[in-house]
């Protein structure tokens, strides 16, 4: 358990984002257990390396907009299979929070240059009508956690050959999405093989997930699920409104013993952009350590 107290952040530039606007109707999850409607895999054709905006029909939601990440290299006739990312955005956020803040070219890069291995990374709307999102709702835990056809995590395989186990599926969130990643590696432990929490400052539940991991403690310690949370010094959250959730929770961890990473990121603010792009000690950048933190998780190395 340990805290980084060194390092600068790196200079802001402009992501370059590709979406593709595909059609509802080709690209929605009918529920058929048969198999997967006409167009639901050819529809992302052609889409490697890039993100695609799409739209995913769920029994527990309904209509869900998201995001799709799908690596270089990845067709929709290929055989080879993925790991998976389900990316939970905050109160303000919507499917677009991680493609406007994450260059693809940057994945592609790490991608290619060996740095990172290949995966899928799926960036859900957390709720109909932007910053009422609480990922913690029984309509999202539902979609994210249950193996039923016509829920998400079937759809990633079926369509993008991505998760199928869950010691392939991660989840990773900032703000009220940092609350959300730690709910499901407290509450869903078994689902997961690792949970990033950026910039967890939701308080209200503090008491709530204290409960948890001391209830679920050596259920979640068996399952070796990785777990990590990291605040910056200039969270306006933290210095502006006293917010202590992600100290006070790591606290907590500590006393329990549940393995975890914590981490306190010298000059960085709340947004997703300040966390992601971090330059830690280590000069690795935020963002792809995190992503090999899942790595780890998934090789079974964790």
């Amino acid at each position: 358990m340990e805290s980084f107290t060194l390092g600068t952040p790196v200079g802001r530039f402009f992501p370059f984002l590709v979406l593709s606007a595909l059609s509802a109707s080709g690209l929605a999850c009918s529920g058929d257990t048969s198999g997967p409607p006409d167009g639901e895999e050819t529809g992302f054709s052609g889409r490697d390396g890039q993100y695609t905006v799409s739209v995913f029909e769920s029994g527990a939601r309904g209509r869900v907009y998201y995001t799709v990440y799908l690596p270089p290299g990845w067709t929709p006739e290929g055989s080879r299979t993925y790991p998976l990312i389900f990316f939970l955005h905050g109160q303000s956020g919507d499917e677009h929070r991680f493609s406007d803040n994450v260059p693809v070219s940057e994945l592609n890069q790490w991608i290619n240059q060996g740095l990172a291995p290949p995966f899928v990374l799926v960036a859900p709307r957390g709720a109909d009508e932007i910053g009422t999102v609480q990922w913690f709702y029984p309509e999202n835990v539902t979609l994210l956690t249950s193996e039923a056809a016509n829920e998400f995590r079937a759809f990633c395989l079926r369509t993008f050959r991505a998760g199928g186990s869950p010691h392939r599926i991660s989840v990773q969130g900032q703000s009220r999405g940092a609350s959300g990643a730690i709910f499901f590696a407290l509450n869903h432990w078994d689902k997961f093989a690792s949970a990033v929490a950026n910039a967890f400052v939701s308080d209200y539940v503090l008491d709530d997930y204290r409960a948890a991991a001391a209830q679920n403690r050596d259920q979640v310690i068996e399952s070796g699920i990785l777990l990590r949370m990291t605040i910056g010094t200039e969270d306006s959250y933290v210095t502006e409104k006293g917010r202590i959730g992600s100290s006070a929770l790591h606290e907590h961890l500590d006393t329990l013993g549940i393995p975890h990473e914590y981490e306190v990121l010298p000059g960085v603010t709340h947004g997703f952009w300040s966390l992601w792009h971090y330059q830690r000690p280590d000069d690795l950048q935020t963002g792809l350590y995190e992503i090999l933190f899942h790595a780890r998780a998934w090789s079974g190395a964790g």
